[in-house]
């Protein structure tokens, strides 16, 4: 639950800077997440370990509910390519280029907030719910996965 928090924080102000340029605009918002959301089930949830079971996430678990499981050594031969993480990152890159157009409108302090805090909880967030609570305690990634390495640090063999 609390690995949701941090996505869930991110996309809700994402959305509330996206509100800002009208109803239209948000819902555009809305369907692009959903199918975010959706479309990764089967790039990666239906190939993991934790297919039926609770992850750090629990997308295994809904994973279940929507798809047929497929073939585990697959989900070795993913890669982490920006290309690959490009539509999550319009995320938050869209709403914090969208923010920055609101405050050369007109400054608004609110805005300039939700904007650093969206970027911190994509930065720091991430890494804090990734480096420290997901993926030290990941089965998956002992067998492999083609993001733990950007999320944990490889320690110093003396």
């Amino acid at each position: 639950m609390v690995s949701n928090l941090v996505p869930l924080g991110i996309y809700i102000i994402a959305g509330y800077v996206i509100f800002q340029f009208g109803l239209t605009w948000f819902l555009v918002y809305l369907a692009y997440f959903a199918i975010l959301e959706i479309t990764f089930y089967p790039q990666a949830c239906v190939y993991c370990y934790y297919y039926g079971k609770w992850c750090a996430f629990g997308k295994g678990k809904v994973a279940a509910l929507l798809f047929k499981r497929k073939e585990p050594q697959k989900f070795c031969e993913r890669q982490a390519k920006l290309i690959n993480i490009l539509p999550e990152l319009l995320v938050v890159i869209v709403p914090v280029v969208l923010g920055v157009v609101l405050l050369l409108r007109n400054f608004n302090l609110i805005i300039l907030i939700i904007i650093v805090l969206d970027v911190l909880l994509w930065t720091f967030g991430n890494a804090l719910v990734r480096g420290k609570l997901a993926c030290p305690n990941c089965q998956q990634g002992e067998i492999c996965c083609p993001t733990k390495d950007m999320f944990l640090k490889k320690t110093k063999k003396n």
